[in-house]
C-alpha cells in the first residue's frame, strides 16, 4: 500500500513539475525579446526587431505550453471553454499586435497567480491529509510465546499485537492486558487524553502515550476505524459543491460570451474610425479584465479549505457539496439512542414497596442477578453497586436461571428471587422489578443520559431557524421525557427502521424550496437507510455501526452532537468568503472596463488587476482555514 502511494505521489509531482523548466526557459526567451524590442533603430544590432519577434514568439510558446494544454484538453473532453482560452487568445493578440511587454505579461502573471493557488491547495490538502500519518504500516504480532513483526494488512480478527509507549494502534481491539492514556486527537479533534485499561475497547489511529498494551484485534486492516477515516477522505474532493458547479456552468456560457462581446468591442472601435492595431488592443483589454480567474480560483479551494477545517476539529465531509449543503439545512431530526443520548443506562432511583428490605438490600439482590449479563440493563445496574461488589461478589447463588425475555430468578437463603423488566410502556424510564418469593419488594429505575453537547447544539440549530424532530422506536413517555429536556421542537415515538424511513419522505417532500436541505443525525444500522435518504446524513464516527459511517455524508468522529454546531459554522464561513470574493471580483471587473473603455487604463492594468484579484481572493479564501469556530 505504502508502495503504491509512494509511486502515485511521484508521478503527480513529475506531472505537475514539468512545466517549471519550460516557464523559466519561456521566461528568458521573451525578456531578451523585450529587450531587443526597445533598442533603438540606431542600433548596431541590425533587424532587432526581427529578432525580437522571434524571441518573443518561442518564449511565448513555452509560457503557454501548459495552459494551451488545458483550454485543448477543457475543449476536447467537455466540449466547453475556460479562463485559459482567454489568456491564450489575449497573450497571441498582443504579440500579433506589438505589445511583447504586455503579451508576456498577461501570461507571467496569470501564472504567478496559479502558483500562489497551488501553494493554498497544498497547505489545504496536507491538513486534509494529515490523518495518513495515523497508520502504521506494521505491528508487533503475538505468535506462541513469541513476538514477531508482521504487516498490519495481514494481521487477522482475533490476533494478539503489542502497542508500546509512544506507538499509534494499528487496529481496531480489547486491551487484554496493561493500563495506558490514548491520544484520539487525530481521530476526534480531542485534546483531552483518555485512560485505557484491560477489557477496555480502543480505536485505531490513536497514540499509545505511556504504557505497554496488549490488544486483541476485533478488525482487520481493511475494515478498522482508521482505514475507514482515510476512506473517506479519499473521497471528499471528488465531489465538487453546489456553488462550484454553478460557476462551472456560468464559466462554460460566460467565456463564449466574453469572446463575442470582445469581438463586438473590437469592431465598433474599428468602425468608429479607430486604428485595426487600436481595435484588437480595446477588445483583448475587454478580454483580461472579463476573465473569471478569481472566482474560478476561489471557490473549489474556498470549499476545499472548509473541509481541511472541518477535519482538524474531528468531523469528515465526504463532498464538498456536503458542507455547502450543510449551510442549508431547514430541519434534522435526530435519533435519540446513541446520537442524543449516551445509550447507556444509569441508575435514577429505586423505589421500595415493602419495610422489610432497605435500597442496600435490593440492590444486592439485583446484582447477583445480574452479575454474568452481559445486558445493557444488567451493566448499569453492577456498574451502579461497584463499590460493594468485592463483598457481594463472594455470596453464592443456586438454581440460578435466565428466562429469555422476562429476567434471571435464583435462591439464596431459602429465599426465592426474580429481577425481571417492569411494565415501563407507560413510563418514562426503564424499570427493573425485583421480587422475593412472588412478592414485589422494590422498582429499580434507570434511564438513557443525554450526551454533552445535545441541548446546545438543539438550541443553536433552534437559534439559526432550523426546525428539530427527534425520531425514535421508545415509548411515547420516554420520548417526551428527552425531547422535552433537550428542548426538541417535535418528536415521532415507537417507529420501526422503515417508519423513520417514511417521515423522512414526509420531510422531503414537505421542502417550500429546493435548496431547503434537509438533515438527519444517527448512528445505529437501523439509521443507514434514512441516512441514504436525506439531503445530508450525519453518523456518529466511534458508536456508529460500519453501515451508517458508511452510509452517511459527514461523519462526527468524536460522537459529540455539538459538533454539528462548528460543522454550521464552518459551512456559513465558507459560504459568505466565496460570496465576498465574487461580488469583489466582479466589482473590480466592472470598473477596469469601464476605464480601459475610456482609454484611462490600458492592458497592463488589466492584467494586473485581474492577477491582483485572483492573489487577494486566494488570501481571502484562506480564512477559512485558518477560521476558529467556537461551540
Amino acid at each position: 500500500c505504502s508502495i503504491v502511494k509512494t509511486e502515485t505521489t511521484t508521478t503527480k509531482a513529475t506531472k505537475k513539475n514539468w512545466y517549471l523548466p519550460c516557464f523559466i526557459i519561456g521566461l528568458i526567451f521573451s525578456v531578451a525579446g523585450i529587450l531587443f524590442d526597445k533598442l533603438d533603430s540606431a542600433s548596431a544590432i541590425r533587424g532587432h526587431d526581427v529578432i525580437a519577434l522571434v524571441f518573443v514568439v518561442v518564449g511565448a510558446v513555452f509560457l503557454l505550453s501548459k495552459i494551451v494544454v488545458k483550454a485543448v484538453l477543457k475543449l476536447v473532453r467537455s466540449h466547453s471553454v475556460d479562463e485559459n482560452l482567454l489568456m491564450t487568445i489575449s497573450c497571441i493578440s498582443a504579440i500579433a499586435i506589438g505589445e511583447y511587454l504586455e503579451g508576456i505579461m498577461i501570461i507571467v502573471l496569470y501564472q504567478i497567480g496559479e502558483f500562489f493557488e497551488s501553494k493554498a491547495v497544498d497547505k489545504t490538502r496536507n491538513s486534509v491529509t494529515s490523518l495518513m500519518m495515523v497508520k502504521p504500516e506494521t505491528t508487533t504480532l503475538k505468535q506462541g510465546d513469541d513476538w514477531i513483526s508482521k504487516r498490519v494488512e495481514d494481521v487477522e480478527i482475533g490476533s494478539i499485537i503489542l502497542v508500546k509507549a509512544g506507538e499509534i494502534v494499528p487496529l481496531d481491539g480489547v486491551v487484554t492486558s496493561g493500563k495506558s492514556t490514548l491520544d484520539l486527537s487525530s481521530l476526534t479533534g480531542e485534546s483531552v487524553p483518555v485512560q485505557i485499561a484491560e477489557n477496555d475497547e480502543n480505536t485505531s489511529g490513536s497514540v499509545n502515550l505511556d504504557g505497554v498494551l496488549e490488544i486483541r484485534t476485533t478488525s482487520t486492516d481493511v475494515n478498522s476505524t482508521i482505514s475507514k477515516i482515510l476512506a473517506l477522505l479519499d473521497t471528499a474532493t471528488e465531489r465538487k459543491a453546489k456553488s462550484e458547479t454553478v460557476v462551472a456552468k456560468v464559466t462554460k456560457y460566460f467565456v463564449p460570451a466574453v469572446i463575442i462581446c470582445a469581438v463586438a468591442v473590437g469592431l465598433a472601435f474599428g468602425l468608429s474610425g479607430a486604428s485595426v492595431s487600436a481595435g484588437i488592443y480595446k477588445a483583448m483589454l475587454f478580454l483580461v479584465v472579463s476573465c473569471p480567474c478569481a472566482v474560478a480560483i476561489s471557490v473549489p479551494l474556498s470549499y476545499f479549505c472548509g473541509i481541511g477545517n472541518a477535519s482538524k476539529n474531528g468531523i469528515l465531509v465526504k463532498g464538498t457539496n456536503y458542507l455547502d449543503n450543510i449551510g442549508n439545512v431547514k430541519t434534522i431530526a435526530f435519533d435519540k439512542t446513541g446520537t442524543l443520548t449516551t445509550g447507556v443506562f444509569e441508575v435514577k432511583d429505586v423505589i421500595l414497596h415493602s419495610t422489610e428490605y432497605d435500597e442496600n438490600d435490593v440492590l444486592r439482590y439485583a446484582y447477583l442477578a445480574e452479575r454474568n449479563s452481559t445486558h445493557p440493563i444488567a451493566k448499569a445496574i453492577v456498574a451502579h453497586v461497584s463499590p460493594m461488589v468485592d463483598e457481594w461478589s463472594r455470596c453464592h447463588t443456586d438454581n440460578v436461571k435466565e428466562i429469555a425475555g422476562k429476567g434471571i430468578e435464583y435462591t439464596i437463603d431459602d429465599k426465592f428471587i426474580e429481577v425481571g423488566k417492569g411494565d415501563s410502556m407507560l413510563s418514562d424510564v426503564t424499570t427493573v422489578v425485583v421480587k422475593i418469593n412472588g412478592n414485589a419488594i422494590a422498582t429499580i429505575n434507570l434511564e438513557d443520559k443525554i450526551k454533552n453537547g445535545a441541548r446546545e447544539v438543539v438550541s443553536y440549530l433552534k437559534g439559526t431557524g432550523v426546525r428539530t424532530i427527534m425520531l425514535t422506536g421508545d415509548n411515547e413517555k420516554v420520548a417526551k421525557k428527552v425531547a422535552d429536556e433537550i428542548g426538541i421542537d417535535e418528536y415521532k415515538s415507537a417507529l420501526l427502521p422503515t417508519d423513520k424511513f417514511d417521515e423522512m419522505e414526509k420531510l422531503l417532500s414537505s421542502k417550500r424550496k429546493r435548496s431547503d436541505m434537509i438533515a438527519y443525525c444517527g448512528d445505529g444500522i437501523n439509521d443507514a437507510p434514512v441516512l441514504a435518504r436525506a439531503d445530508v446524513g450525519v453518523a456518529m464516527g466511534l458508536g456508529g455501526s460500519l453501515a451508517t459511517v458508511d452510509t452517511a455524508d459527514v461523519v462526527l468522529m468524536n460522537d459529540d452532537p455539538s459538533s454539528l454546531i462548528i460543522l454550521n459554522k464552518i459551512s456559513r464561513k465558507t459560504k459568505t468568503v466565496v460570496a465576498e470574493n465574487v461580488f469583489m471580483t466582479f466589482g473590480v471587473k466592472i470598473l477596469f472596463i469601464i476605464l480601459g473603455m475610456c482609454g484611462i487604463t490600458g492592458l497592463a492594468w488589466a492584467v494586473f488587476a485581474d492577477v491582483g484579484l485572483s492573489c487577494i481572493a486566494v488570501l481571502n479564501t484562506l480564512r477559512v482555514l485558518n477560521y476558529k469556530p467556537k461551540k
